[in-house]
């Protein structure tokens, strides 16, 4: 081959080569800043995942209208877990490796952030777990600050989900909002892993605060004759009975047993999971009238600016998806780039007032500060209409206080 004729095929094949690799029109990497969102979008917890959707577009689509970060529209790359560890392994790779996200903001179930912590921490990406909140999730990242520091979760852990409803009754016994004065409690619940966290840390921190456990009941996970246990209620007379069962039927025929036997008369009843069922207004509702229950707190404006866009949307499940993209999408402001290490370290000066109240994160576990001045679960009253907020104060749907 002669030189002309080789030069004339080197030029072909460095043209060739840069037309092959540019980006398409519009598409191009440094146009927008891409984030990855991983959640189950089919499967058995595929509704979930529907409505963690719904909160991450509508925060997108509020951030691009703004002008984007950093002058950068936000790209949502979605990708299908199924709710299974090793689905959740091969999306989170997919989404790092081909689909080349700059950040991760997503995720429902805690056994796949589990699963997939060691890839996210294998390439450092800035990871926000948007629902999860397993306490094995904090306790991983404080075996190894440095490889997890990547890490963090808009909710507050398992363990202190419930630790609102502690200060809800301190402070409902000061002012003279419950029914009776006494410190004694009666609890009742499943012998499921979610039945015996629940009865143990109601069980440890009412003793701490003084309160006297009387009765002490684990049911079956599908019990429906509560006789027995309502009898010995009834015989001991305590001030408050504390109910964690997730199964409906059984919260049905235990609430209906309580109202019938009188003791909801002078005896404050806190309820479980079943109270938030779709169907236990109409199946049990008027037994469980005047009972209380943990709910979380959202902003008032929260279900009409969400419903404007998805009439379908869950106010609840959508809440922390938004919160968790405005979050992270803050901390790249601050950051004033997309390197991930200079977004770990602004995630980690996060100070943001979202839908789901104040968001700051724990310097070791990477979970949400808990807190009254943070984030915490509020209370809720059961009405004819269902559950409505009555503290905080400051998030009331009901005037209670």
């Amino acid at each position: 081959m002669n030189k002309r004729r080789a030069k004339g095929w080197l030029g072909f094949l460095v043209i060739g080569a840069m037309v092959f690799f540019q980006p398409a029109a519009g598409q191009a990497a440094e146009d927008v800043i891409k984030i990855g969102v991983p959640a189950p979008f089919s499967g058995s917890a595929a509704e979930k995942g529907k409505h963690l959707k719904y909160g991450v577009m509508l925060a997108a689509q509020e951030i691009n209208a703004k002008g984007g970060v950093l002058g950068k529209k936000i790209e949502l790359v979605y990708a299908d877990t199924e709710a299974k560890p090793e689905v959740g392994v091969s999306a989170y790779e997919k989404l790092i490796t081909r689909d080349e996200v700059d950040f991760i903001v997503g995720e429902v179930n805690s056994h796949v952030a589990l699963a997939v912590m060691d890839v996210v921490a294998k390439y450092g990406m800035p990871t926000l777990f948007a629902i999860p909140a397993s306490d094995q999730l904090g306790e991983k990242i404080l075996t190894n600050p440095e490889k997890y520091g990547c890490i963090y979760m808009c909710d507050i852990p398992v363990s202190r989900m419930q630790e609102g409803a502690f200060i809800f009754l301190e402070e409902a016994l000061q002012e003279g909002k419950l029914k009776r004065k006494e410190k004694s409690a009666a609890l009742v619940y499943e012998d499921s892993s979610w039945g015996r966290i629940v009865g143990e840390t109601w069980k440890k921190s009412l003793e701490d605060r003084g309160w006297e456990i009387v009765l002490e009941e684990v049911t079956p996970f599908k019990e429906s004759d509560y006789l027995s246990i309502v009898s010995k209620i009834r015989h001991l007379n305590p001030a408050l009975v504390k109910i964690e069962i997730t199964s409906l039927p059984a919260g049905v025929a235990l609430s209906k047993q309580l109202y019938q036997a009188g003791i909801t008369e002078d005896t404050d009843v806190f309820g479980g999971y079943y109270q938030k069922t779709k169907e236990f207004p109409q199946m049990a509702g008027p037994f469980a009238v005047g009972s209380f229950n943990v709910k979380e707190p959202y902003a008032p404006d929260w279900p009409s600016r969400l419903h404007n866009e998805y009439p379908e949307a869950d106010v609840v499940a959508s809440m922390m998806p938004y919160d968790s993209l405005h979050i992270m999408a803050e901390a790249i402001k601050r950051a004033g780039s997309r390197e991930p290490d200079k977004v770990i370290e602004a995630l980690g000066r996060t100070d943001h007032e979202g839908v789901f109240m104040r968001t700051v994160f724990d310097s070791k576990t990477h979970f949400a500060k808990v807190g009254k001045e943070y984030k915490l679960f509020g209370v809720a009253l059961f009405t004819k209409e269902g559950l409505g907020l009555i503290w905080p104060k400051d998030y009331a749907e009901i005037h209670f206080f």
